[in-house]
């Protein structure tokens, strides 16, 4: 009975010293972080600028790929908010990408996903 009660006492201050040893090297690792604290104000106009450089960057790669062809239905269908979704027909479409110009490959490519389409791939 005394052994057992030496062998309990010797575990639990060797896990008593083991944690009084570790705990100043996990505290002081987090004393060494600062946080980086943002006002809101601050983080809504670099979120928002951010927006700004990646459509900058979206559209000089448009016009990189496409040519100085006129985007201006390309536009406004892909970032219009105003756009009503309920007015829109067949015809609209054709009318609003009718001075889009198809590259072979792209005409291609569209073609084969849309026989995939119908055969239900």
């Amino acid at each position: 009975m005394v052994k057992k009660i030496v062998i309990a006492v010797l575990f639990l201050g060797g896990g008593v010293l083991f944690i009084k040893k570790i705990l100043p090297l996990i505290n002081s690792n987090s004393k060494n972080k600062d946080l980086e604290l943002k006002n809101i104000d601050d983080a809504w106009l670099e979120a928002d600028e951010n927006m700004r450089r990646v459509g900058r960057e979206t559209a000089e790669a448009i016009k990189r790929q496409y040519g100085d062809q006129d985007l201006t239905d390309i536009n406004t269908f892909l970032y219009a908010p105003n756009l009503d979704f309920d007015s829109l027909t067949i015809e609209s479409l054709n009318k609003m990408f009718a001075n889009f110009k198809w590259t072979p490959e792209q005409k291609a490519n569209y073609e084969k996903a849309l026989a995939n389409s119908q055969k239900g791939n």
